[in-house]
């Protein structure tokens, strides 16, 4: 179970979620990812009960300003992904994460080695198909965008729009066509 406490009120949490299936250490390490206490980062790793076997690592990001946090809410990206994958020389299993007060993630494998996620700026993602121990900044692929600074994916842009630098646009010519993801 993670109890979430905002940093002006340690007696109360804010919001509470079970990991929702029978798996334990869903919330080996929990931290803040900026100082406004808007986002979550929780590292979600799998072991059974059992025989206590390591299964999996993931670190999920909750974007708690929008969302709220409870049982319910779906976390805005789960690392490693398709577009984020595992920096080359980590061990699968992570033990523990950092944030600092910019947004940047650093997350440490059961060996104690060291990978940083760098916060970028709008346009653009953290890339962490690298062979250094940090991310590298990378434009947004076509057809997505973001619009903030941040640790996350760029998203599709929705139907009658398109990419434009690090927003999105209105389709407005008569024979312009714009699907889900122009």
């Amino acid at each position: 179970m993670v109890l979430l406490y905002s940093f002006d009120d340690p007696m109360h949490p804010i919001g509470t979620r079970q990991n929702g299936i029978e798996l334990m250490d869903f919330d080996k390490s929990v931290a803040w990812l900026n100082d406004q206490g808007e986002k979550a980062v929780i590292l979600a790793n799998s072991y059974t009960y059992s025989t206590y076997q390591w299964i999996s690592s993931f670190v999920h990001i909750y974007d708690i300003q929008s969302d709220g946090f409870s049982d319910s809410t779906q976390p805005v990206l789960i690392y490693p992904n398709s577009q984020q994958i595992l920096f080359r020389w980590l061990v699968p299993e992570l033990i523990r994460l950092v944030c600092s007060s910019h947004g940047h993630l650093a997350i440490f494998d059961d060996l104690g080695i060291p990978a940083i996620i760098y916060s970028t700026p709008s346009g653009t993602y953290p890339n962490t198909n690298s062979t250094y121990f940090t991310s590298n900044t990378v434009p947004c692929i076509r057809g997505t965008y973001r619009n903030y600074t941040g640790i996350e994916l760029c998203i599709p842009c929705s139907n009658g729009t398109y990419a434009y630098s690090n927003s999105y646009s209105p389709c407005t010519l008569p024979d312009s066509f714009c699907p889900y993801g122009a």
